[in-house]
């Protein structure tokens, strides 16, 4: 018989790729994960992963049965919000998870018009914003670019500018380098193939790019002068306000990235979230009023 314990190890298992890590991650001790692992693989009758000494790869039965088991641990936590919801109908609480660089301004502004409003708020990349709402350990979640599987509505909220940002000691033989995500081939929208995309339309085909995969370590290369990027204009705010970046006047860069709300398609949406989504609603659509207007935080070089 298969239990929530053992869907939960195999999930955590999978998005971490060790027992020892998804251990730590339940607080169980790394016998009982591995135990939970061997029972739901007897119950399925197949082995989920691959042993690589202490690493773990999903089998193509593993990788079967995972969006089955991330929608039974969702429907679980969904089930448990509503039964919540029905015990104490005035209590509002929303798990959300969101991309760091949108904490600042969406999320702040919309937690201002609704004071009382019991939060938890979980940071990840776009890719993990979507599995935290897939598996029910977020209720809501806000991504750049739009998640197209079939589990989650995907709606777009607004748009954000991108800007190409500089040291403010930059020479011309540094900023024919450019730094930014890697290109990724199996998604169709991701910050890496974007930029090449710019660059192409920029005449600047080929133009050479160091690959980094933080965003916190694009940001410190640039700084020290070792290239340009194209960013949020949210993920550079601080830099620019302190100096230590500057926005290079390049309109032929100029591009925008959609944000967007994703949610369970199936699933409980309590009066909470949803006061939250209609907040958040708000927000982006006053934002892109004010965008039309003026570009913040631009600059020329």
């Amino acid at each position: 018989m298969i239990d929530l314990d053992q869907l939960s190890a195999f999930v955590t298992i999978a998005e971490r790729g060790t027992v020892t890590s998804a251990a730590r991650k339940l607080h169980r001790t790394q016998s009982a994960i591995s135990r939970r692992l061997s029972l739901l693989e007897d119950a399925l009758g197949a082995q989920l992963f691959d042993r690589r000494g202490a690493a773990l790869a999903l089998t193509d039965a593993g990788r079967a049965f995972l969006p089955f088991a991330e929608s039974a641990l969702a429907a679980v936590a969904s089930g448990r919000d509503a039964v919540k919801q029905q015990q104490a109908p005035g209590a509002g609480s929303v798990s959300i998870a969101i991309v760091g660089t949108l904490v600042e301004a969406p999320l702040a502004q919309a937690l201002r018009e609704l004071p009382s409003l019991a939060l938890s708020v979980l940071t990840a990349s776009s890719a993990e914003v979507s599995r935290l709402v897939r598996c029910g350990e977020a209720n809501l979640g806000l991504r750049y670019f739009e998640d197209a599987d079939g589990d989650l509505t995907s709606e777009l909220l607004g748009l954000e500018n991108l800007c190409v940002v500089a040291s403010p000691a930059a020479t011309p033989a540094t900023t024919q380098r450019w730094i930014g995500f890697p290109f990724t081939r199996s998604f169709k929208e991701d910050f890496g193939r974007l930029l090449e995309q710019q660059l192409t339309a920029a005449g600047m085909r080929g133009a050479e790019v160091m690959a980094v995969d933080s965003l916190s370590a694009q940001k410190r290369l640039v700084e020290v002068g070792l290239g340009l990027a194209l960013l949020p204009e949210s993920s550079v705010r601080e830099e620019l306000a302190r100096g230590t970046l500057v926005v290079v006047d390049m309109p032929s860069m100029a591009t925008t990235i959609p944000i967007h709300l994703v949610r369970r398609r199936v699933g409980y949406k309590s009066p909470a979230a949803g006061e939250l989504i209609a907040v958040l609603k708000q927000v982006f659509a006053a934002q892109s009023g004010s965008q039309r207007k003026r570009r913040p935080g631009r600059g020329d070089r």
